[in-house]
């Protein structure tokens, strides 16, 4: 009898049957390395391609050349309440640590605070010189006006404002028998001689501005100083008549916050952030880091790298960083910080492939039992292990060929590969060992058995696996699953 091509290949197996287990074996063991390494080549990125020829797909090719996007990720901070002067210097010191730090690949961050600290210094840098030269002249004023007459009110006070006391309150402020004091005591007597029921404050801060008229009245800040200042704690009020005369100056309105930020520091920026939190801050700002119930910010960290560059097997810049960068986000945030973006969600997808391997040995394991129940064996489960492994090597050699020779494969590509090698590697092996205890049971002998189960079932079997695999390859001509159609064929 003439037998076909399945027929010759099945009857030349069993023939040489130690010779085909040899082959297996030396075959499996030559594609270990290639098994070891596979994962190379199987990309964990969640973007999707578009075909080439779709206009979106064409405008964001261009657009990526004329001004690239750098791959990012995003730090999420989630806090109970508003309160954002705390949250200010957690971020601003989060952002310093990832600056000093050994991360490779970051180039920058931005976040609402950094982003309104250099906005405050672009609007207001222009006014430094002036509000610093304003600030320290209204400074040394204040002292010649008010110094005295501020000790002086002091030391009176603890005499219980007795006029009789009023040389000794002054030999205890300092009193050195200048002009400027003999003056100012003097106006204090007058003061009081004819305003006595308008009470102590009132006279000392009399007498104080009658003697700044007199001695200090060809100063541009004088009258400025008398109306805004104050004898109790006057340095306090140096801002407040520094913000109102550069109004007088050059009409722009600069709040003794930023003045306060100004002079205090070099970087008055972040001073002001640090302090005042994003007061005054734009809407711009809000809108794009800030949630609208300012409980929820955003911190973007920006690599020197667009978000297509991936280097040698497949090295994904943006998903390397990640578990770094999560440890700074819990040592500043603690459990109120989480990174998320392309690249966080590519390592917490491969982090998680480990555990769904462990669900495919218990799926080995499940059907090989359903074998042997199905037909009342003990060697058919360690031979259904034996041959779906073996489907399964050969599945992840062919995600080694296409990433090595094509590109990358999805790591989505791995998970249905292995799915339907499990499925239709037991679904054939059940058969085909179904036929092959069907003649057993008629009296033939196993490699009679074997040659004429393969005989019958064989064409079925491989026009099956021909189908499934022409269906999966199909897959090669849709835009996107090009690598899908590769391998699962």
């Amino acid at each position: 009898m003439k037998q076909d091509l399945i027929g010759k290949i099945v009857n030349a197996a069993v023939t040489h049957k130690k010779v085909v287990i040899l082959l297996w074996v030396v075959g499996i063991l030559l594609l270990t390395p290639v098994i070891l390494s596979y994962t190379d080549y199987v990309s964990y990125s969640n973007e999707a391609a578009g075909s080439s020829h779709f206009e979106s797909t064409r405008a964001s090719e261009i657009l990526s050349k004329v001004s690239p996007q750098n791959s990012s990720l995003t730090v999420v901070i989630c806090v109970p309440s508003a309160d954002n002067v705390s949250i200010a210097n957690k971020t601003l010191n989060f952002q310093d640590k990832i600056a000093n730090s050994s991360l490779k690949y970051v180039s920058s961050t931005d976040s609402a605070f950094s982003a309104y600290a250099s906005y405050l210094d672009e609007i207001y840098g222009k006014y430094t010189t002036l509000i610093n030269q304003v600030y320290y002249s209204v400074s040394n004023e204040s002292i010649l006006i008010f110094q005295f007459p501020s000790a002086f009110y002091h030391e009176w006070m603890l005499s219980g404002y007795n006029t009789s006391n009023i040389y000794a309150a002054a030999l205890n402020a300092g009193y050195s028998n200048t002009s400027q004091q003999n003056f100012f005591l003097s106006a204090l007597n007058e003061s009081l001689r004819h305003n006595s029921q308008l009470g102590p404050y009132y006279n000392v801060y009399n007498a104080t501005s009658n003697t700044a008229i007199n001695f200090y009245s060809s100063s541009q800040y004088t009258s400025y100083l008398i109306k805004y200042g104050s004898i109790q704690n006057y340095s306090q009020y140096n801002c407040l008549v520094t913000e109102k005369i550069i109004y007088s100056l050059s009409g722009y309105k600069i709040s003794q916050t930023i003045i306060h930020s100004e002079v205090i520091s070099t970087n008055p920026g972040e001073f002001y952030v640090r302090n005042y939190g994003l007061s005054g801050a734009p809407a711009f700002i809000f809108k794009q880091y800030v949630s609208p119930d300012n409980t929820t910010y955003l911190v973007n960290v920006v690599l020197n790298v667009s978000q297509s560059y991936r280097g040698a097997n497949n090295f994904y810049p943006a998903q390397s960083i990640v578990p770094q960068l999560r440890n700074y986000v819990s040592e500043y945030f603690g459990t109120q910080g989480s990174v998320t973006g392309n690249g966080a969600i590519s390592y917490d997808v491969q982090s998680t492939q480990g555990d769904s391997f462990i669900g495919f040995i218990f799926t080995f394991v499940f059907l090989a039992i359903i074998v042997g129940l199905v037909l009342r064996s003990y060697i058919s489960p360690v031979l259904a292990l034996v041959l779906v492994s073996i489907a399964t090597v050969l599945g992840y050699v062919s995600v080694f060929i296409i990433g090595i020779t094509y590109q990358p494969v999805n790591y989505i590509v791995t998970y249905t590969l292995t799915a339907v090698l499990l499925g239709v590697s037991t679904d054939y092996l059940l058969f085909i060992l179904s036929r092959f205890r069907e003649e057993l049971a008629n009296g033939k002998t196993s490699d009679d058995a074997i040659r004429s189960s393969a005989s019958k079932s064989g064409k079925a079997v491989a026009i099956s696996g021909l189908t499934v695999a022409t269906s999966l390859g199909s897959l090669f001509f849709i835009s996107g699953l090009n690598t899908w159609g590769r391998s699962c064929s």
